[in-house]
């Protein structure tokens, strides 16, 4: 028995890397403990994989959830997609590091990297 914690999360026991923590626990910044906003990743080359993706953007952080978009009717992908973090601050991290910055080849344009249309931070309009 594990003790009393709480968690949907359905991956594999334990934390994740050094200095894991509590993920409920009071952090450094304002944004500790929110939910990781999801972000929109533009300019992704078509041939890459969820787990190609995965591998760029997690340099920055424990990435929960990838997805790329693609053509319902022929599967193949739009070049774009979304990602989602552990935390809001290591989200801040990787637009600040890619967005306009990092490009991956055969793409000549740089990667677009920014919070989705509706998941903008500080509360925005949820009245």
């Amino acid at each position: 028995s594990d003790g009393p914690r709480k968690s949907s999360f359905s991956g594999p026991p334990g934390g994740f890397g050094p200095g894991s923590g509590s993920k409920f626990g009071p952090g450094p910044s304002a944004n500790a403990g929110l939910p990781a906003p999801k972000l929109f990743v533009g300019q992704v080359p078509k041939t890459f994989t969820e787990d190609e993706l995965r591998k760029v953007m997690s340099e920055f952080g424990q990435v929960n959830e990838v997805v790329i978009l693609r053509d319902r009717a022929t599967g193949t992908s739009r070049g774009c997609g979304f990602v989602r973090y552990e935390t809001a601050e290591e989200a801040d991290t990787a637009i600040a590091e890619l967005h306009g910055k990092k490009t991956l080849p055969p793409n000549t344009n740089p990667m677009q990297v920014k919070y989705a249309e509706n998941e903008q931070r500080g509360g925005g309009s949820d009245a």
